[in-house]
């Protein structure tokens, strides 16, 4: 189920499948903080809550969000909740530098979780 706000499409062996978005957005929570200024220069800290709009668990269902909603649903132990894999080998950009194309998905996880996990190595 694609959580984000435009249609995702991914290479597969046998041509482009599109996930439609499905009218429910997931976004991580961000707040700053007020600035403190360092030689005139506003610093605000940013702090990442959770995420809104997640739906539960579902057997079966993968949801499509952004990397950084994704990367929160991880900490949260959602291993049902993926990112669109737009790193600039696994993607195809068009001439704006926008990603259209990517070849898979992102499963987000913590170094001490992804040692545990079958194919990732340290």
């Amino acid at each position: 189920m694609n959580l984000t706000p435009h249609v995702v499409k991914v290479r597969t062996e046998s041509g482009i499948v599109e996930f439609p978005p499905s009218g429910i957005v997931a976004r991580r929570r961000l707040i700053a903080s007020e600035p403190v200024y360092a030689s005139s220069v506003a610093v605000r800290m940013l702090v990442r809550g959770t995420v809104d709009d997640l739906p539960p668990p579902v057997e079966g269902v993968v949801y499509i969000c952004s990397a950084i909603a994704a990367e929160a649903a991880s900490r949260l132990g959602r291993r049902d909740v993926v990112s669109p894999d737009s790193r600039r080998r696994f993607s195809q950009r068009d001439d704006s530098g926008h990603v259209t194309i990517v070849d898979g998905f992102l499963m987000h996880m913590d170094i001490l979780d992804s040692l545990d996990s079958p194919g990732v190595t340290a």
